[in-house]
């Protein structure tokens, strides 16, 4: 004779062939092996979704690490020399000083006195400096931003009329 609960057990397909299964799963709601099974059909995740899944998790990381080091990051340093020539250009101080009109009174009043003075045969040679010693830190990183200009400005040597501008641009 059969107990209550080998009946249920027989019923519900549990004993099959005079082999008992563990009746203690499914008396408690334990999922049995094809319960996984059918789960694992319905969800149908296809190895591509997977590898998807995975390539979308990396590019977030990859994101959340950028911007984690771009709050690291600012800008540090010191300028020096004639701070007029920060924003000057071949261009603009071609335009402001034009050869064979303006004189050497006009670059002193527009710049102040040259750093220094050089005479080379019939010319009067006059240059500026500036430097800006400028770097971004990114991390544990530093990277220069910085800029150096000198301009030299040629002037006759007997009538003090500016022949020719220079400008020298280095960055970094």
């Amino acid at each position: 004779m059969l107990s209550s609960i080998d009946m249920h057990l027989a019923n519900t397909g549990a004993i099959s062939m005079g082999v008992s299964v563990d009746w203690s799963k499914q008396m408690y709601g334990w999922p049995r092996e094809t319960d996984r099974q059918n789960q694992m059909s319905q969800q149908n995740v296809s190895p591509q979704w997977k590898t998807r899944k995975l390539f979308m998790f990396k590019n977030l990381a990859f994101i959340l690490l950028i911007a984690a080091l771009s709050a690291c990051a600012f800008n540090s340093g010191e300028r020096s020399g004639n701070l007029k020539l920060e924003n000057a250009s071949q261009e603009s101080l071609a335009s402001q000083f034009k050869p064979d009109i303006a004189t050497r009174d006009d670059v002193v009043s527009q710049l102040g006195p040259p750093d220094k003075k050089i005479t080379a045969g019939s010319l009067e040679v006059w240059t500026y400096s500036y430097a800006s010693n400028a770097y971004v830190m990114v991390a544990f990183a530093a990277v220069p931003t910085g800029a150096k200009k000198v301009a030299n400005f040629y002037f006759d040597d007997k009538t003090g009329v500016l022949k020719k501008v220079e400008l020298d641009m280095h960055r970094g």
